[in-house]
């Protein structure tokens, strides 16, 4: 099939694209919308629907002016999540610690130039 865009699959799959891309389907995108719907172009991204602290959890990180910025999104985390997200805020180690929570859903965005800190799982859960 030739059009714009181009789309070189197999038939059946050609018309699922086409059917996603011009809204007559749901994508697997439609169940993370919430989750996704004010993240960056972290380099590093991880997506996950499968943990015990939230029902979806999103982790990017990117390298910014020398330091490195990771934004967290959690949708319905545990109250144990939100407890440890908010006393991390107070322990310091970063340049800047930001928590919004709107609904079910909690945004983090924490910047540091200590790396290892910045990714420690322990900061993220």
């Amino acid at each position: 099939m030739m059009g714009t865009p181009v789309v070189f699959a197999p038939k059946k799959t050609a018309e699922k694209v086409i059917d996603v891309s011009e809204g007559r389907a749901a994508s697997a995108f439609d169940q993370y919308r919430l989750l996704l719907g004010d993240v960056g172009n972290d380099e590093f991204q991880r997506v996950s629907s499968n943990s015990s602290f939230a029902s979806q959890f999103y982790f990017g990180l990117h390298a910014v002016n020398g330091s490195y910025e990771r934004t967290t999104v959690y949708i319905n985390p545990t109250a144990s999540t939100l407890a440890n997200l908010t006393a991390i805020s107070g322990s310091g180690g970063f340049e800047r610690y930001d928590i919004r929570s709107a609904g079910n859903r909690t945004r983090v965005v924490a910047v540091s130039t200590n790396f290892s800190l910045i990714v420690d799982p322990e900061n993220i859960r």
